[in-house]
């Protein structure tokens, strides 16, 4: 009886760790997981379009406002979006003329059915040649090569992306190669992909680069001249989905994360930046896009929110057409740069200014607000005029737990459940010996 139930409980406490292995395995990604459109939620914002992609957000570049947001937060597989990231890593420590030489890294992912350049062993690129592959092929040989070439190993360079996306404030995002060749660790958001691309467009090279619509590698040391063209439909006039003032974009697809795309539009010099995950296919994918990215060219306007007041940056918000300037919310902060004014509508940042003291003064009166103090917790007046408040010292609460997705909860659960198993059971155990023990002894008398 005692050996049954011993086996019971070891052959039930063997499975459930097996189970907890295999839900940790997937935990960081629930691709079953759907989304409704947050951003129509969102108090006084226009009504956005319900795609068929598994999560998008649209931000404005010069503000880095959020236009829209479905899942935005949601961790997704990436696939080749991840290249961004790359390449911008790439551009901030290499020297553009740096050789970079094929090793059996690099080789190593050169494959059949895997977006590749396939080099030789010993073939010698330079740095711009290999981002312009990255980019525009979407090789993933040379990205894996670059790597090892930047930081020594795959997983070195890895963790520099990592380390970059956290100064970025990705918090969502973990990558384990340069390629987004598929990993169950390697996972980021949408809205950690705008963060990422409007970093990287602030360096001209990439910008060159990226609205390449094809490209000519020079013949090597190994190989002839190799010529590509881009795999952004929306870029290239002619093509049935392109899509007027996009100026580059890069696409990704893998059979777990699905179609995976983020573009760059500029019209009437607004500039917004696009993503979408987990879209059926390379095709609706595009048309996802340009709903999202004409939402946002239809119904936003860029505003001077400064009231003439000089700015050391920024100074500009973006209000959906039906809201005037003064139904913003005003915060400001100190900081080592200015006072930096934060503007807020129905609690999302649509701009930022920093400015000097002396001008954030000007900038109250001429708005004619007095800066209230006001301390956490007080009521936002429901006028047209804006409250100006220097925050308190409080620290607030992060909410970086949020959108981690229901596979993580899941694991924590299952991992509880079984503690208190292995528990019970050592219990039971012990309550077993202890039993025998007093068994044997009255057998002895």
């Amino acid at each position: 009886m005692h050996k049954r139930l011993k086996r019971i409980i070891c052959a039930g406490t063997a499975a459930l760790v097996w189970t907890l292995t295999c839900v940790t395995a997937w935990a960081g990604v629930d691709t079953a997981a759907t989304f409704q459109v947050d951003s129509n939620s969102w108090k006084n914002w226009p009504a956005g379009p319900d795609i068929q992609g598994d999560t998008a957000v649209v931000m404005e570049l010069e503000t880095g406002a959020v236009l829209y947001n479905k899942g935005m937060d949601a961790q997704r597989y990436p696939a080749s979006i991840t290249k961004i990231m790359t390449a911008m890593l790439v551009l901030e420590n290499c020297d553009l003329n740096g050789q970079v030489t094929m090793t059996e890294t690099g080789m190593a992912d050169a494959y059949s059915g895997s977006s590749n350049c396939l080099p030789k062993l010993g073939e010698v690129f330079s740095v711009e040649q290999c981002l312009q592959m990255i980019m525009i092929k979407s090789a993933n040989d040379v990205s894996t090569q670059v790597a090892e070439y930047m930081s020594g190993s795959v997983q070195g360079f890895a963790d520099r992306m990592n380390s970059r996306a956290a100064e970025l404030g990705c918090q969502n995002t973990h990558f384990c190669n340069a390629s987004g060749l598929e990993n169950n660790d390697h996972y980021t958001s949408a809205h950690d992909m705008a963060l990422i691309m409007r970093e990287a467009l602030k360096y001209d090279k990439f910008r060159e680069i990226l609205a390449m619509q094809n490209v000519t590698i020079p013949a090597t040391n190994m190989s002839g001249e190799r010529y590509y063209e881009t795999h952004v439909q929306m870029m290239v006039p002619g093509n049935p989905y392109y899509y007027e003032g996009c100026f580059g974009g890069k696409t990704g697809y893998t059979d777990i994360s699905k179609s995976t795309l983020v573009t760059c539009a500029q019209r009437d010099g607004i500039t917004l930046i696009g993503v979408v995950m987990g879209g059926i296919d390379s095709n609706l994918i595009c048309d996802d896009m340009k709903a999202v990215l004409d939402y946002g060219f239809q119904n936003f306007t860029k505003t001077d929110a400064s009231y003439g007041c000089e700015t050391i940056s920024g100074g500009t918000a973006m209000l959906p057409q039906n809201v005037k300037l003064e139904s913003l919310t005003a915060k400001a902060e100190e900081t080592e740069e200015g006072t930096l004014v934060t503007y807020e509508l129905s609690n999302q940042v649509v701009g930022s200014a920093v400015m000097t003291d002396e001008n954030y003064a000007v900038f109250q009166e001429k708005r004619g607000v007095k800066d209230s103090g006001n301390q956490e917790g007080e009521a936002e007046s429901e006028s047209s005029v804006v409250t100006v408040s220097r925050p308190t010292e409080e620290k607030q609460i992060s909410d970086s737990d949020e959108g981690q997705g229901s596979g993580t909860k899941l694991a924590v659960y299952i991992a509880i459940a079984i503690l208190g198993i292995l528990i019970l059971g050592g219990v039971v155990l012990i309550f077993l010996g202890a039993s025998k023990k007093n068994n044997r002894r009255k057998r002895r008398r």
